[in-house]
């Protein structure tokens, strides 16, 4: 099960489990997504630098990969 929940971040963030190519995320957001392909994807498009620190948690009862 692939899932992504946005704990603390403002309203210019997005998350969503779908793989993201450049252009995918709303103009004037960072989009964040976990994809089935086990890849963590990251999209800028707010138009500029930014900071930001994302924490993983494994889900209760959830397989860790090694």
């Amino acid at each position: 099960m692939i899932h992504c929940t946005k704990l603390a971040a403002g309203a210019d963030v997005d998350v969503t489990t779908r793989e993201l190519t450049g252009t995918t995320g709303a103009d004037g957001k960072l989009t964040i997504s976990v994809h089935t392909d086990n890849r963590i994807y990251i999209e800028n498009r707010r138009g500029g630098d930014g900071e930001f620190q994302p924490t993983l948690l494994p889900m209760s009862g959830a397989e860790v990969a090694a």
